[in-house]
């Protein structure tokens, strides 16, 4: 993220960011495992496509994310 010599805290903002980002992910990921099996357990609900349609579609943002985002952080920490 930040350059060794860009500031004194470059360190602690990018562990404070990554670990930001691996809590967040971590929410993320155990509501919607929780959504998905709530779905899955309960087949009576009313506009059932609609519910996978809202679950499906935030989980593929969020995975699209998690694999763009590290090469584009590489390729910004490799910028001469």
């Amino acid at each position: 993220m930040l350059s060794l010599f860009g500031s004194v805290t470059a360190f602690s903002v990018d562990a404070l960011f990554f670990g930001l980002m691996v809590l967040s992910g971590s929410v993320f990921l155990f509501v919607w495992v929780l959504h998905v099996v709530s779905l899955l357990r309960r087949r009576d609900i009313p506009d059932r496509r609609r519910a996978v349609i809202w679950t499906v579609i935030p989980g593929l943002i969020i995975l699209g994310l998690g694999i763009l985002g590290p090469h584009l952080v590489h390729n910004l920490q490799h910028i001469s």
